[in-house]
């Protein structure tokens, strides 16, 4: 990526920080983080007191609050149907996502 971190490409670069303050948003601490990047997001995976979780940052153009709860939905129904799907875990305010510095 041409002198660019590989985990600039939406809103710079994930901090420690940030994590810490989506996790709190989760009601969760972190202990160890580690920064992957795949083909359509950005991911950190925590350890936390209550297990391992990941974190994952969206494409500004997948960010749209519609397509996120339609993504959402589609995962809880497929986890309905016994398709294994990663567990959504709702924050404070019971969204299972959540937005961060616009």
């Amino acid at each position: 990526m041409r002198g660019a971190s590989p985990l600039d490409f939406t809103g710079g670069p994930i901090t420690t920080g940030a994590v810490q303050r989506v996790l709190a948003l989760y009601g969760l601490g972190a202990g160890e983080v580690e920064l992957r990047q795949g083909t359509a997001s950005q991911s950190v995976v925590a350890d936390t007191a209550h297990g391992r979780v990941v974190i994952r940052r969206r494409r500004p153009e997948f960010c749209e609050p519609e397509v996120i709860r339609h993504d959402h939905a589609l995962r809880a129904y497929l986890t309905t149907r016994g398709f294994p799907c990663p567990a959504l875990l709702p924050a404070a305010d019971g969204e299972t996502w959540v937005e961060l510095d616009g």
